[in-house]
């Protein structure tokens, strides 16, 4: 069915009725479980053009589009007008992707043209071939009745447009990538009583003579992705706005688009907006764009959508009490990540997602002091935990239907940031994202580009980083375990032994912070772990009495103390054995060594110390053991933390079908 400028006219006067008489408008399905990123097929991500770095056929330079909605019915009306540039001698023709649109008229240069649309493609051949340089205007008038793709119509509440990753297809012709920007103006006509939101500046609103219809006018001259274009507007907007001063003395508006309904909870959950522009302003550099607003929704299948200068924010987000703050500093910064600098391709998620999730800590940070960022870490850490024990992939290029996954792409996106953030220092990595907001502004940018701003500006060979946490899966599983010795006077002998127990064959390399405690006293250094295996020997002026490998969480780690267990050699014995304890005779702590031969498969093995009764006493370690030389220590306590008397007691060990046991003297 096309809709025509008769039945338009036809039906705006039942419109403006049925806006002001809201409960006679029919009520469409409202569960935001039917709203769903397109997922994108492999060939759809990275285009080969891309990645082989030559130019596209074409660029579009700008976009007018001419919409109409009656908002009766999902159904509109629209006219786009594209301006473009040839890359090459003799283009004869243009494609541009459109999905479930009909078409009316095709015009280049006043010359109609003959549509071919199949399988989600506009072909439109030109009537002469063009030639590199060469700039020109095709305008297409066409109609649509989107399914829920692309535009989204929830009467009588509001009505809006989603396009991420590749939705803008839906709702008017275009090129549907991300890596094609252009400026953009809207003319949005829309029945007498509706509030529209868009990109850009609010140019002007041209009321229809008779007063049953309005056209917004919304204009960007700062180029824009497909993806960050939008139109959001409801007979229930109440707007407002505030301005937020920039260190050179500029004004920055920041409308605010919500129901009337919630404007009190709005106004109270917004108290920090300016103060998100100052932060990340300061930390990031200027803000990028001619102002920045935020449009209420609902439903809405996603907390926000950072289209440019013109967040979407679902409903549930205003409680008036900043419990949902971290979602609009994530919507905010994507400003600075996603927006102005954009992506090259969808595998490349993590350059938008992670950085808008991290950038949320750094405000927790700022606003709230370092307890709460540490929190905020943790539960980072944790969120992608839980998702990896489910489905673990690597950050760049997250399989079919996993482009948003929340625990990989943002949380451990985040997470990686927050590495690199310890590996390179605060001030080397304040500056790498200084650099690489200033080198990619308002231009699309890859992993590898900002990669190259992190070793160019840290000195530091960083590929190995970027190999293991970003092109990789998984995490280290880091098992520990410790002993100190009394090695002069006044010095303490430490040996940790740690080793890395993930699955899989991968072993990460990681600077690693270790903390020693005695009482209040605590020193801190930095090992290296290289391999799967490691062990470290330190000297401290003091006898510790616990030992932490990464008290700060800087690391993407599990990190477990194991008492007792310890691999003191990587050598491989050819059998079992278990050693005399050195001390013998002890006071204070006795070491306790023995070895497990090789074998196909792990084993469990029990290190238990009984008295001369035959009766336990202590359990010193239980748990499963490869090959290698081992030992761990008892510290004369019973299995309650109590000191046992003097005496000679019985260390058993047992590995798998192997056991042997000894005697030890305890003296006090």
């Amino acid at each position: 069915m096309k809709m025509n400028k008769n039945l338009i006219d036809s039906i705006i006067p039942l419109v403006l009725f049925l806006l002001l008489h809201g409960d006679a408008l029919p009520q469409a399905d409202s569960k935001p479980g039917k709203m769903r990123r397109r997922s994108l097929a492999r060939e759809e991500r990275i285009p080969d053009r891309i990645l082989s770095g030559d130019l596209p056929d074409f660029d579009v330079l700008h976009y007018r589009l001419d919409l109409t909605f009656p908002l009766i019915t999902s159904e509109f009306e629209g006219l786009v007008t594209l301006h473009i540039r040839s890359n090459r001698d003799s283009l004869s023709h243009v494609t541009l992707d459109a999905v479930g649109l009909g078409f009316e008229a095709v015009h280049f240069r006043g010359i109609s043209l003959n549509p071919q649309a199949a399988k989600g493609k506009l072909d439109l051949v030109l009537p002469a071939a063009l030639a590199d340089g060469d700039t020109f205007s095709i305008s297409i008038k066409y109609w649509a009745f989107p399914d829920e793709d692309g535009f989204y119509f929830y009467p009588p509440k509001c009505a809006y447009t989603m396009s991420e990753p590749e939705d803008a297809r839906c709702w008017f012709p275009c090129r549907d990538v991300p890596w094609d920007k252009a400026t953009a103006e809207l003319f949005v006509t829309v029945p007498a009583g509706v509030k529209v939101a868009s990109i850009g500046l609010l140019e002007g609103k041209n009321p229809a003579m008779d007063g049953t219809a309005e056209t917004f006018h919304w204009h960007t001259s700062i180029p824009v992705a497909t993806y960050l274009i939008c139109v959001a507007m409801s007979p229930e907007y109440t707007d407002w706005s505030e301005w937020f001063i920039t260190a050179e003395g500029d004004s920055i508006e920041m409308p605010y688009y919500v129901f009337r309904s919630d404007s009190v909870k709005a106004a109270a959950d917004f108290v920090h907006m300016k103060d998100m522009m100052a932060f990340f302003s300061d930390r990031f550099g200027p803000y990028p764009f001619e102002k920045y607003g935020m449009a209420e929704v609902e439903p809405f299948h996603v907390g926000g959508m950072e289209h440019q200068t013109m967040t979407t924010f679902n409903s549930k987000w205003l409680q008036g009490d900043l419990s949902i703050e971290h979602g609009f500093s994530h919507e905010l910064a994507h400003m600075w990540w996603g927006d102005a600098v954009t992506l090259a391709s969808w595998p490349e998620i993590w350059l938008n997602e992670g950085f808008a999730v991290y950038s949320e800590a750094l405000f927790v940070e700022h606003l709230y002091g370092a307890e709460a960022f540490q929190d905020k870490m943790r539960r980072m850490k944790t969120t992608y935990f839980n998702q990896a024990r489910k489905q673990d992939f690597p950050v760049f290029d997250p399989p079919d239907g996993e482009l948003f996954n929340w625990g990989i792409i943002y949380n451990k996106g985040g997470f990686i940031l927050h590495m690199l953030r310890a590996f390179v220092g605060d001030s080397v990595f304040n500056d790498i994202l200084k650099n690489y907001y200033s080198l990619f502004r308002y231009r699309n940018a890859s992993i590898d580009d900002f990669q190259s701003v992190c070793e160019s500006v840290s000195g530091m060979d960083l590929d190995g980083f970027f190999q293991q946490w970003i092109y990789r899966q998984g995490f280290p599983d880091i098992r520990y375990r410790w002993y100190s010795e009394q090695a002069h006077a006044d010095t303490w002998r430490v040996v940790v032994d740690a080793e890395q127990v993930q699955d899989g064959a991968q072993k990460f390399v990681f600077p690693l912070d270790l903390r020693c405690c005695s009482g209040g006293r605590c020193m801190d250094t930095t090992v290296w772990a290289r391999s799967g295996v490691e062990v470290w020997t330190l000297e401290l002026p003091f006898e510790p009495d616990s030992i932490a490998l990464d008290p700060y969480g800087k690391l993407l780690a599990e990190v477990r103390y194991i008492p007792g267990g310890n691999r003191y050699s990587q050598d491989t014995p050819g059998r079992f054995h278990l050693y005399d304890n050195v001390p013998n005779p002890f006071n204070g702590r006795t070491r306790i060594l023995y070895d497990i031969p090789d074998s196909k498969t792990d084993m469990r093995v029990q290190v238990v110390v009984y008295d001369m009764l035959g009766k336990q006493v202590r359990v010193l370690f239980n748990g499963e053991q490869s090959a290698g030389a081992y030992w761990t220590a008892w510290d004369g306590k019973d299995s309650g933390g109590t000191a046992v008397s003097s005496g000679v007691y019985i260390v058993s060990v047992t590995a798998g079908s192997f056991h042997a046991r000894q005697r030890i003297t305890l003296v006090r």
